[in-house]
């Protein structure tokens, strides 16, 4: 049985905790201030000598290690879901390895639903693929039918005009000729009864008969005559109108049967598109669900040890609940990552004051606080063009910018989550003149310091030039072997108040400090650049400074 989990508590205890810190620290610095004696300060305490050496130009800051090449792991599952399974943080893992398995209930229930959607619309695609075959084919048949028409009215009518026209024509004029014949023998016959009628061989009987016969004949020339006259002039005619218009009609209906055709073709096309398109669509579905269902159980794409998300994301990242089993996770959101040791980076923030100290390519030393020799050469690899986001989450008026620093030839001694400090060094001056930074005191673009004269603290202006996180090069106005306050004493000349126009931007040889706590950079920018005085001193969180390697900061950064 798995019990709820404490941490919403230790989060808000340990914010509550962070936020009284400052106050308990400010409180104890000014009952320190407000002691009896407190402000007689020693000599060696209160007081530096100006001197040159070599002064280190790098900037400082508090940073977390994490690997440069990583493996992130993702859930792929569509909306929230559930992790039944997760293997123990730091555990090493080969490729192919089970990692996690998240709840698939939900997607199991879908999927069976989807296949008998898939099963439906493939039913219906393969009847609209065999009746669109089916309707195709009764087109084809409809359309050669009514080809065949036109093709016998074609035939019909050519045969009329070449073939029965002429004929029945040629019969009819030979019906003439005919009916002319017998009527001219019919004539001959009776006129030579006539004369054998007169010489009394041929009785009256018989020559009314041949009489009879001219005048059948003559009929007979009649008939065949206005039979002529009717097949030109009404017979062919008709018969030739009669086949033309069944000519024009078999086209027409030609026309008509093939745009009927076209158009059946299209609805059986268009469903058959559509009945495909929907078994597409459903086919889809289910390949991307039994996909989902596939990417359940996530396994190591390569080699490495897990690292949860909750802990690479740092300690301030809690807008989600920790990964472990049985927390809701959503689509796309980070599970664990497979570090590569062989390489790692250190994450930092550098604030907007010291931005154009750190470039690209830069050589930088991150110091391990876990170790005891723990500092790593390494080179700048990348500095973010707009300042980070997540920083106004203390501090909106925060500009800081993230930054990288690759360590090459990790050896397994270094591991993700480090806390570090590191130090890019941007150069190097030799022989100078320089003094503590607590020791000036900017006031818009002049800036003042405190020179011990016979035992009087006497206010000087001087001119300065780059510094690192402890040290200011002193450009003008001290010269070698005088002695600065690291405060301001009491008693002192008042500093000058700065014009109104100068007032606001800070002097960043003067406003960095000593770094904060490595632990996170929204606490930095608290509580070195929020307040107080630049640099240390009274006040202002700093304390004496030793005159000894005063080249750079003592290891850690002065955390």
């Amino acid at each position: 049985m798995t019990t709820s989990s404490p941490r919403p508590a230790n989060r808000r205890a340990a914010r509550i905790a962070f936020f009284a810190l400052p106050v308990l620290a400010g409180a104890l610095a000014l009952a320190w201030s407000l002691r009896p004696g407190g402000d007689a300060r020693s000599s060696a305490d209160a007081l530096y000598t100006v001197k040159k050496g070599d002064l280190r130009i790098s900037v400082v800051e508090s940073g977390t290690l994490k690997a440069t090449k990583s493996v992130d792991i993702v859930s792929e599952l569509e909306g929230q879901s559930v992790v039944l399974h997760l293997v123990p943080e730091g555990t090493h893992v080969e490729e192919g390895e089970l990692i996690a398995e998240l709840d698939a209930s939900n997607l199991e229930e879908r999927a069976t639903q989807q296949h008998i959607s898939h099963e439906k619309a493939r039913a219906s695609w393969v009847e609209a693929k065999e009746n669109f075959e089916i309707q195709k084919n009764q087109c084809e048949s409809d359309i050669k039918e009514v080809e065949l028409k036109v093709v016998f009215a074609e035939t019909d009518l050519k045969k009329y005009v070449e073939g029965d026209e002429p004929k029945a024509m040629n019969e009819a004029t030979s019906a003439i000729m005919l009916a002319e014949e017998e009527l001219k023998r019919a004539k001959d016959k009776r006129d030579w009864s006539e004369k054998l009628s007169v010489k009394g061989y041929v009785t009256r009987t018989e020559l009314e008969a041949d009489d009879l016969q001219v005048k059948k004949r003559v009929v007979d020339l009649d008939s065949a005559r206005q039979e002529k006259d009717l097949l030109e002039k009404y017979e062919h005619p008709k018969q030739r109108k009669k086949l033309t218009s069944d000519l024009e009609e078999a086209k027409k209906e030609l026309e008509r049967v093939q745009r009927k055709a076209r158009a059946e073709l299209a609805r059986a096309e268009a469903n058959l598109n559509a009945q495909k398109a929907t078994y597409d669509l459903e086919e889809s579905r289910l390949k991307k669900l039994e996909t989902q269902l596939g990417k359940a159980k996530i396994y190591a794409p390569a080699s490495g040890m897990v690292v949860y998300a909750s802990t690479s994301r740092g300690r301030f990242d809690r807008d989600e609940r920790p990964v472990e089993e049985g927390a809701s996770v959503r689509e796309r959101q980070l599970l664990v990552s497979l570090p590569d040791m062989s390489s790692m980076t250190a994450l930092t923030k550098i604030h907007e004051s010291s931005l154009s100290k750190v470039r690209r390519g830069m050589p930088a030393f991150v110091t391990v606080d876990a170790m005891k020799d723990g500092r790593f050469e390494g080179k700048v690899a990348k500095v973010a063009m707009l300042p980070d986001s997540q920083s106004t989450w203390l501090n909106p008026d925060l500009k800081v910018y993230s930054a990288e620093i690759v360590i090459p030839g990790n050896e397994g001694v270094l591991r993700p989550g480090m806390s570090c400090s590191v130090e890019v060094v941007g150069g190097e001056l030799h022989d100078v003149l320089q003094m503590p930074l607590q020791a000036a005191h900017p006031r818009g673009s002049r800036t003042f310091c405190y020179v011990d004269s016979a035992g009087r603290a006497q206010l000087r202006e001087i001119q300065v030039g780059d510094h690192n996180s402890r040290m200011v090069h002193v450009v003008a106005g001290l010269t070698e072997g005088e002695r600065v306050y690291l405060y301001v004493p009491k008693d002192a000349p008042e500093l000058p108040k700065a014009p109104a126009a100068e007032a606001a931007p800070p002097d960043p040889a003067v406003q960095a400090g000593p770094p904060s706590d490595p632990g996170d950079g929204e606490r930095r920018g608290r509580g070195r650049r929020g307040g107080g005085s630049p640099g240390g001193g009274p006040g202002g969180g700093g304390g004496p400074v030793e005159s000894s390697d005063p080249g750079g900061p003592p290891r850690g950064g002065g955390r």
